[in-house]
């Protein structure tokens, strides 16, 4: 078979989807524009051309996550790409990352509407972009395709909501439509239900969504058109009501989960049998939530503290959020216990990620979930077959209740139980918290923000205790906006 390969060129990634034939979130389609000029100075460089699917190493257009995260592929990332021709294909395929992230409002205010030269292209609506397309009850149809030449459109928009795994959208010329969601990253892109701002000129592309007529069911007679991505303008987000946005949770790993599990300790009789439940359970799920998972097990206090210190010195720039879990039996002035019997204050871990030591992390999200007990409580009695996560002997007193979380923003600080209360811990099935904790957010994260999540696994955990065996989950945050993982 004869191929024709042009040179090699640049492109910048502009949105992730879900591949239409898997369900499960683990392999994904990556769109990118050409990029041309100098990449070093945001006045020299033009997107041109409409959007394109990239094909990874190995020819095909669907990327796994082990892909994506080899190859540091996220929205704004810069690769290099060869146009591949044949007599039964033409493709985009990935050649390598330059190194380059560019600022995803910079690409977007160099597009312009309908053909203009050479520069990236949008349109104010469907039909300008396809005026053969047919709309019924199916959705946005079209009768002829050419293979060769896949229809994959930016569509310019002034209002849009995601609701049941479609996004609803009114395009610049006034059409409305609900197209199935694939995008990876929706929610992410701070579009709940909000009403955008309509572009003030015709440089001035604002948000859009990425359409296109996929390359799945070849025997369909009819193709129906899909949402592959969402983009938000940051002259949008400073026109809305603050309560309703988002942080930027898009970049392939989204950050770091660093988790500490204590288990065996040098007093045997503290050792948290049924934890490695817990240990796998949270693995898996911030694996599928495409953070980089480090666990480390049985740190005594000082290698918990020198492990913090490490964990914010490193450089998070390339990320969007941080997660810090630890799983260990907890004292009175929310101290948390190595395996030598050291405590530690979590107040004080905390600090460590403060801007002023980690400024990497400055205004993106920091999460801290701790498992274990707070304090003994007079109300509590152990369930059958049930262990519990504290130290005899200590009352409560809890950071929460005195307000001592680092007095910045994006901080979240999730315990287990509430001050004075028991963790419940099964050795055949792990934590109860943990459990609930990662069910609902398996189950609901594409749907719900944080805060929302954690209020139904505070009603979960609740409802699995009895009147003799109370355990209540507590939280506190200085999140600045919603946070969809």
């Amino acid at each position: 078979m004869s191929l024709a390969c042009s040179p090699v060129r640049n492109a910048v990634v502009i949105a992730l989807a879900q591949f239409q034939g898997n369900n499960e979130g683990n392999s994904t389609v990556v769109y990118c524009l050409e990029v041309v000029g100098n990449l070093e100075n945001e006045k020299e460089f033009h997107v041109i051309r409409q959007p394109f699917p990239l094909y990874n190493q190995v020819g095909n257009v669907v990327w796994s996550n082990n892909q994506l995260r080899n190859e540091v592929v996220a929205r704004g990332t810069v690769i290099s790409f060869q146009r591949i021709q044949s007599a039964s294909l033409l493709c985009e395929a990935y050649r390598g990352n330059v190194g380059k992230v560019l600022d995803m409002n910079m690409v977007l205010s160099k597009l312009q509407f309908g053909h203009q030269g050479c520069n990236g292209v949008a349109y104010r609506g469907i039909r300008e972009a396809r005026p053969d397309v047919v709309v019924t009850g199916r959705g946005i149809i079209m009768q002829q395709y050419n293979w060769l030449h896949p229809c994959i459109v930016l569509i310019g928009v002034q209002a849009a909501k995601t609701l049941d795994g479609r996004v609803i959208f009114t395009t610049i010329q006034g059409e409305e439509y609900s197209l199935k969601n694939n995008c990876r990253n929706h929610m992410q892109s701070t579009i709940d239900e909000v009403t955008l701002q309509v572009p003030r000129s015709r440089n001035d592309v604002g948000s859009f969504v990425l359409v296109s007529f996929p390359m799945a069911n070849m025997s369909d007679q009819y193709l129906q058109a899909d949402c592959e991505g969402i983009l938000i303008s940051s002259a949008n987000l400073s026109t809305q009501n603050p309560g309703l946005q988002t942080y930027e949770m898009s970049r392939n790993p989204r950050g770091l989960c660093f988790v500490i599990n204590n288990f065996i300790f040098q007093n045997e009789a503290l050792n948290r049998h049924g934890t490695e439940y817990d240990e796998e359970a949270l693995e898996d799920l911030f694996e599928e939530l495409s953070f980089h998972v480090n666990v480390v097990q049985n740190y005594t206090g000082r290698e918990m503290w020198d492990a913090a210190i490490d964990v914010a010195a490193q450089d998070h720039s390339a990320f969007d959020a941080f997660v810090f879990i630890i799983m260990s039996h907890g004292g009175d002035r929310d101290t948390i216990y190595g395996v030598d019997g050291r405590p530690v204050r979590i107040e004080e871990l905390m600090s460590e990620f403060i801007a002023t030591k980690c400024p990497t992390l400055q205004n993106k999200p920091k999460l801290f979930i701790i498992q274990s007990c707070r304090g003994s409580s007079t109300e509590c009695m152990v369930p059958p077959n049930c262990h519990i996560d504290s130290v005899p002997g200590f009352s409560a007193d809890s950071t929460l209740a005195r307000g001592t979380c680092p007095q910045e923003a994006d901080f979240l600080l999730a315990f287990s139980a509430a001050p004075g209360y028991y963790s419940y811990r099964n050795p055949k099935f792990g934590s109860v918290f943990i459990q609930v904790l990662v069910n609902v957010l398996r189950t609901h994260h594409h749907d719900s923000h944080l805060s929302e999540l954690l209020q139904e696994v505070t009603r979960q955990v609740a409802e699995t205790g009895t009147a003799q065996a109370v355990q209540v989950p507590a939280y506190s945050n200085t999140l600045r906006a919603k946070l969809y993982l």
